[in-house]
């Protein structure tokens, strides 16, 4: 079975963001130690907890990060924002 893992790369309350990309290098080698065959990034905007709004930047630094070659891999989503909403 190939497994996969997601990292939306939160931020926790009163933390920063270097510290949310230091925590998803880590897991990122984690998965890697693992066995883990791909590794998913999000990007996200508009989200004070989530800091995944560059994941190009994100998959660099997971990339450097990593022993083993597993996919990386990235997705963004668009959902419709209030300020897109017709009225």
């Amino acid at each position: 079975m190939k497994w996969s893992v997601l990292d939306q790369s939160p931020s926790a309350a009163g933390s920063t963001q270097d510290v949310a990309i230091r925590e998803s290098i880590a897991l990122a080698q984690h998965c890697d130690a693992l066995g883990y065959e791909r590794y998913w990034v999000s990007e996200h905007h508009n989200s004070a907890s989530i800091v995944g709004t560059a994941r190009e930047i994100l998959i660099a630094a997971v990339a450097g990060a990593r022993r083993h070659s597993y996919a990386l891999l990235a997705e963004a989503f668009g959902l419709p924002s209030a300020a897109g909403k017709p009225q």
